[in-house]
């Protein structure tokens, strides 16, 4: 089968009718709207593509009754990447100014490896529980930030009150 352009050719093509099996000797010609690339996109990894073509595969998905959850969820990533990282250069001020210094490496190094892993598991886990319409797509993304954005503000009060 080459289905390299939107007419896919079949060479010698099985069909089966009322239970029976018929081998044809010819090629047939199906015509399509999907070629290779298409398929492939569909099935892509969504950190390759920016905020336009997220926009293009969502309404090329709607078209095709796929659906578009990880798209949005994807997208709203994106958008929210910046307050994200703001609130997470904030903790980790946070925690370099609130640690002691006679404090030996290692501790610094096992403390963020393990906020770290922390933190990335809520995303994930939040982030699940949005994929499988356990609570909405927004909140998934928003949530673990506004959580984070909390502890941020406590912390900034605390170095304020110091």
């Amino acid at each position: 089968m080459d289905i390299s352009n939107d007419q896919w050719v079949i060479e010698n093509p099985i069909i089966f009718k009322d239970n029976r099996q018929i081998r044809l000797d010819k090629t047939m010609l199906l015509n399509t709207h999907f070629n290779i690339d298409k398929i492939n996109s569909a099935f892509r990894n969504l950190n390759s593509f920016n905020l336009s073509q997220l926009i293009d595969i969502k309404d090329e998905n709607k078209l095709l009754g796929y659906s578009s959850q990880d798209i949005d969820l994807h997208f709203l990533k994106i958008i929210s990447l910046p307050i994200y990282f703001t609130i997470l250069v904030i903790i980790s001020s946070l925690i370099m100014l609130n640690i002691k210094k006679n404090k030996p490496y290692i501790f610094h190094v096992l403390l963020g490896i393990s906020l770290s892993v922390i933190i990335y598991y809520i995303n994930n886990i939040f982030n699940v529980f949005g994929l499988t319409n356990k609570i909405p797509i927004y909140l998934s993304i928003y949530f673990p930030m506004i959580f984070l954005g909390i502890i941020s503000i406590m912390g900034l009060i605390r170095i304020n009150e110091k």
